[in-house]
Formats: C-alpha cells, sequence, structure tokens
C-alpha cells in the first residue's frame, strides 16, 4: 500500500456495466487484522459488500457477504451471511445454478434485458 498511512484505506474504483446496470466496484485492502480484502458492489438502492475475514487464530478464512440498504435519512438495514471455506463450491455451484435458470427463464418468456428494477 504505498502512499497508505498506517490504519488508513486504500481503494481501487473502477466502474462495471453488466446488462444495462452499472455497478461501482471498490476493492478495499486494508491493515486491520480480521478484515483481509473487502470487494463493495452498488446496485440500485441495495451495496453489497464481499469482505474476506481471518478467523481468531489468523490461520483460517472466511467470507461474509453483507447486503445493505437505505431505509431512512440515517438509518441502513443490513443481512448478512457467513461462508466458511468447506461451503465455497457448493456456495458456487448453486449461485451459478440459479443464475442460468432465471437466465433460461428469461430466454423462454423473450426478455433479455435485466430491468433496472429490484424488489423491495
Amino acid at each position: 500500500m504505498d502512499g497508505c498511512e498506517k490504519g488508513s484505506v486504500e481503494l481501487n474504483i473502477q466502474c462495471v456495466t453488466i446488462a444495462q446496470l452499472t455497478w461501482e466496484v471498490v476493492e478495499v485492502e486494508n491493515n486491520y487484522k480480521d478484515e483481509i480484502y473487502s470487494k463493495r458492489v452498488r446496485a440500485g438502492k441495495r451495496t453489497y459488500f464481499f469482505d474476506v475475514k481471518s478467523t481468531k487464530s489468523e490461520k483460517d478464512f472466511y467470507i461474509t457477504i453483507t447486503e445493505s440498504k437505505r431505509v431512512g435519512t440515517e438509518e441502513y438495514e443490513k443481512h448478512k451471511i457467513f461462508l466458511y471455506k468447506e461451503d465455497f463450491d457448493k456456495f458456487k455451484d448453486a449461485l451459478h445454478e440459479t443464475v442460468e435458470h432465471i437466465q433460461n427463464l428469461l430466454a423462454q418468456t423473450g426478455v433479455n434485458q435485466v430491468s433496472e428494477q429490484h424488489p423491495a
């Protein structure tokens, strides 16, 4: 982390456009002990955080996936999933199958674009 003071956060920001949705992807690397890596994805009114954290022993890692949604001027509703290494492949496969299923359903109905509207 060249140019960053101890305890500060270095950000690498880029925009990714996927099917007319623009998500701002931010990669965060920091000096905190338990948080190793973080990626933020902005999608409409929601923000998703994918964080790699270390266990207390610092010998193992896990992922937290957090959905954050603004529900007031200063309030956010957050939902968090903890994903452990023994479940990575099962989770990845299930997510891939689910996305493929939705793409097939959309193709069958003639819908080929992702709507910018997200359910509440």
